[in-house]
């Protein structure tokens, strides 16, 4: 059993990190009978280096609980994890796509510009006509 800070120290994540995932009811740790304080088992310790890989791979917090009650959970749930990561990817397909679609569009409107001295700039003109007005 550890302390928060030496929870923190082990895991890689912050006291405050911990302390919300506690909130959330993702991670319930002992009370030290003498002083109160938390005191965290090493499942509690697992358990938050669960959530600080998935949450290193994109999921978002909710998204992790989900993943850690389905890996806490002794029923099947491979398809279910599956659909999560599915979901997911989809998700990062999308963005992607975005990020690739602004990447082109900026490199456009860069290689319009001189980048001289001039008080006109092409960026500017192109980003105030129509091609950029979607009313």
């Amino acid at each position: 059993m550890v302390y928060i800070h030496q929870a923190a120290e082990r895991t890689g994540l912050s006291p405050k990190a911990i302390r919300y995932y506690e909130q959330l009811a993702l991670v319930v740790p002992e009370k030290c009978p003498d002083n109160g304080y938390r005191l965290y088992s090493r499942e509690n310790l697992s358990h938050l280096c669960f959530l600080q890989h998935a949450r290193g791979v994109g999921f978002s917090v909710k998204e992790a609980g989900e993943l850690l009650a389905l890996y806490r959970s002794t029923q099947s749930h491979s398809a279910k994890v599956k659909a999560l990561v599915a979901d997911k990817l989809q998700i990062l397909a999308a963005k992607r796509a975005e990020l690739e679609r602004l990447e082109s569009v900026l490199s456009d409107l860069w290689a319009s510009c001189d980048g001289d001295d001039c008080h006109r700039c092409a960026i500017l003109e192109r980003l105030a006509g129509e091609e950029f007005h979607h009313v």
